[in-house]
């Protein structure tokens, strides 16, 4: 599926209404809700090099993995890929994976980073989430 947008990076407002971004290091995060399957989704996405955009080899390694993901449908232990859609950017294309949208709580956030930031983890907290990345890593590898 491609579609065309005017603002390099951004997803198409015709389809998407972002009410969050969050920056990685390697890509960027839009939480936003998807007018057309009415719902919200987290849209993934990697960032150009700083010289040049995307390269083909981005976008091959970025799809592959993407496509991988999606294959490996709805597991409890891993956030759910739904599809993955490529913009036209000017000359050159953005791809983005949809994501299921995960709240996380309130006052922490949804990454382990955030936990671990917050310094909330307690020692039975930190084995919880321990067993449930192996479970997730296990799911995938079956």
């Amino acid at each position: 599926m491609t579609t065309s947008t005017q603002e390099m990076g951004m997803p198409p407002p015709n389809r998407f209404d972002v009410f969050a971004t969050r920056e990685g290091g390697m890509g960027t995060v839009y939480f936003c809700h998807d007018k057309l399957l009415d719902m919200d989704v987290a849209l993934k996405t990697i960032k150009p090099g700083k010289e040049t955009s995307t390269t083909d080899r981005m976008l091959a390694t970025f799809s592959r993995e993407a496509r991988i993901w999606i294959e490996l449908g709805s597991l409890k232990e891993i956030v759910q890929a739904f599809y993955i859609l490529t913009v036209e950017s000017g000359s050159h294309l953005t791809p983005y994976l949809g994501l299921e949208y995960i709240v996380g709580k309130e006052d922490i956030g949804v990454t382990l980073a955030d936990w671990i930031r917050k310094k909330r983890l307690t020692r039975e907290l930190t084995l919880q989430f321990a067993i449930q990345i192996s479970q997730g890593m296990a799911s995938v590898t079956r």
